[in-house]
């Protein structure tokens, strides 16, 4: 009898298998698993990395390579007891002493426990790798944006691709409310670093923040395709949940499908990834799928108000109130912040009291469903409400407003016009209209709409939102609506205030102190008015600028923006070391990010005789885009300073 070779793997695999009790995975060496991990782990298949390295301990316990690379798969996992059980293993198994400081260091950061991370980097060597940057890190994650900031920028200075460094700084920016410079160094992070997915989530979540929605969409998108490897799970859940808020806004149900899909990949059994799923169920119409969803997920995690949040709508859905009532209550007592909106109970209380299947119980779901953020279930109540009652203001108006709030301007747009054609001389219509013509960016067409309802019912609310919106869209002459109702009011106080600050922001110096001072009379005294009026008293030479501004720090001395006022009249008058340890104090809560008050006490430190200080700060100063208000005087008392080497 003649044998042939086998010509088959998988055959002799299988013919080994029936033989040894085992298969082809059986001779895999441990160093063949720890490649595989690392692979997988690179990938972001943090779960599958997880198995081969368990496979790996089975055998050898002590292996010290396996030890990290759980304690790394178990930081992307965001199982921080994991990571630190892990590295404790590593350093009784031998392993690299620097390596086990590194992510523990990286740990600690992200855990938040920052006293035991800065222990950890003063405990001398090793040091932890990227030491520098884990500082900076660190200072950001305190605020201490004043020691901060100028870190960063040593560090961007020495790698122009240190996005971790450009992400402080915008940190810090958001933090101080600078929300156009911390979008400068986002925009830069991912100029610079394209393939970074911390930098393009931060920058979408920004622009999201700031109702940027398309482009905060597009920003997510680029953080989800390099997530991979790279996003740890928390920060992915974060990532999806702005991903999926922006499609459900959209009525994007096939985006949010994709959504979920890459959440199951990453956390199939995260909470987020149900409280996802039965987000989706809700929009596809299954509601009593949805619910079943919502109910295990609350037993489970009692305290996610997301959950609470999506129970109310689904029972509002069902039309069972009563429990509606109950999550919605859950919500007012434990976590209000996720109600779009304060008339909630009002609405719901209303609700309950109308006749179902009616214009006044549709438009209510509407509003309820509105204030829980679920812009498509009131999307889809107020469109029944519009099938009984097509021709209800009410209806579009309610459509108008939702669609704004939703972020969908055009649709909002297009609304708001066939409300003009149909009601042209209804004032809640020319408003609303007026609105929307502001959230595309139309200012100009919307004031000329205002003016027209304020020539015929005037009122200091209309007055108000005129020059707001007038400043907003950069209007010639934006204070006339000000003006002109004190004309008619000259008692309205909080209307005079806001013509004072306008006129002393625009540079009329003499009619802002006469409104200052009108305040003065007719009011009790307030540190702002004070401060403001000892400042162009100061501008224009009066004698009367340092007692005033010494009486609006009396009333108000935490605030750096008084003390800066008061500190640097003591300066100009002569009282220069008073001065400059009250500009000290006022430069510690912001540093550079408060660039008029930084200027101020780098030139009281030049008059003080501190030059090397005086210049250090005023180079950080100046490193910083829009650095000061004077760049050219600037530049003059950098000249004046010197150098280190000839002063």
């Amino acid at each position: 009898m003649k044998f042939r070779r086998m010509k088959s793997p998988a055959l002799a695999c299988i013919l080994t298998a029936v033989l040894l009790t085992g298969g082809c995975d059986l001779f895999t060496s441990a160093n063949d698993r720890l490649a595989r991990a690392e692979a997988s782990l690179a990938r972001g298949e943090y779960n599958t990395a997880m198995v081969e390295l368990k496979n790996v301990l089975s055998d050898e316990p002590k292996n010290p390579r396996a030890h990290l690379l759980v304690a790394r798969v178990s930081l992307q996992l965001g199982n921080f007891d994991a990571v630190f059980k892990s590295l404790d293993d590593a350093a009784a198994s031998n392993a690299d002493a620097r390596a086990v400081k590194t992510l523990r260091a990286q740990a600690l950061l992200r855990a938040g426990k920052l006293k035991e991370l800065q222990s950890l980097l003063e405990s001398g060597e090793p040091q932890p790798e990227g030491a520098q940057t884990l500082r900076l890190q660190m200072l950001g994650a305190r605020g201490q944006c004043v020691a901060a900031i100028p870190l960063a920028r040593e560090a961007i200075a020495a790698d122009a691709g240190n996005h971790a460094a450009r992400m402080v700084v915008a940190q810090c920016y958001g933090r101080l409310g600078d929300n156009a410079r911390a979008m400068h160094e986002l925009e830069a992070a991912v100029a610079e670093s394209p393939n970074s997915a911390e930098a393009w989530l931060g920058l979408g979540l920004t622009q999201q923040l700031l109702n940027r929605r398309a482009d905060a969409e597009k920003s997510l998108a680029k953080a989800s395709e390099h997530a991979a490897g790279q996003l740890a799970v928390p920060q992915q859940a974060v990532l999806y949940s702005g991903l999926a808020d922006l499609q459900i806004a959209r009525n994007d149900i096939d985006g949010l499908r994709v959504t979920h899909r890459k959440v199951l990949e990453v956390v199939p059994q995260a909470p987020f990834t149900e409280l996802l799923g039965a987000r989706l169920l809700l929009m596809e119409g299954k509601t009593d799928e949805a619910l079943a969803s919502l109910r295990r997920l609350v037993v489970a995690v009692p305290e996610l108000g997301q959950a609470h949040v999506l129970l109310a709508s689904a029972y509002l859905l069902q039309g069972s109130f009563e429990q509606a009532g109950q999550e919605l209550s859950w919500l007012e007592q434990n976590a209000k912040q996720m109600l779009q909106e304060n008339a909630a109970r009002m609405s719901f209380d209303a609700l309950v009291k109308a006749k179902r299947d009616t214009e006044e119980y549709w438009v209510l779901l509407g509003a309820v469903q509105s204030s829980l953020g679920q812009f498509d279930q009131a999307r889809i109540a107020l469109a029944k409400a519009e099938k009984l009652a097509p021709q209800s203001l009410r209806v579009a108006g309610g459509l108008a407003q939702l669609e704004m709030r939703a972020g969908n301007v055009e649709r909002a747009q297009q609304i708001a016009a066939d409300l003009v054609r149909r009601f042209p001389e209804n004032p809640a219509v020319v408003a609303l209209n007026a609105d929307v013509l502001v959230a595309a960016g139309k200012h100009a067409e919307a004031d000329a709409l205002l003016q027209q309802v304020f020539a015929k019912a005037p009122t200091s609310a209309m007055a108000i939102a005129r020059y707001r919106l007038r400043v907003a869209g950069k209007l010639p002459d934006a204070d006339a609506p000000l003006r002109s109702w004190l004309e008619s009011h000259p008692q309205d106080l909080a209307v005079r205030a806001m013509l004072a600050e306008s006129l002393r922001t625009s540079g009329d110096t003499a009619g802002a102190v006469a409104q200052y001072q009108g305040l003065l009379t007719d009011a009790k005294e307030s540190p702002v008015v004070l401060n403001n009026l000892a400042w162009l008293y100061h501008l224009q030479g009066d004698a009367r600028a340092l007692a005033t501004a010494k009486r609006a720090w009396e009333l108000a001395p935490k605030s750096p923006e008084i003390a800066d006022t008061y500190g640097w009249l003591l300066v100009e008058t002569g009282s220069v070391r008073q001065g400059l340890e009250m500009l000290a104090s006022a430069d510690a809560v912001g540093g550079v990010a408060r660039p008029d008050i930084r200027f101020h006490y780098v030139q009281a430190l030049a008059k003080a005789g501190e030059r090397d200080r005086a210049r250090t700060l005023l180079i950080e100063l100046m490193a910083e885009k829009p650095a000061v208000p004077d760049e050219a005087e600037a530049s003059r008392l950098l000249a004046t300073l010197g150098n280190p080497e000839t002063t």
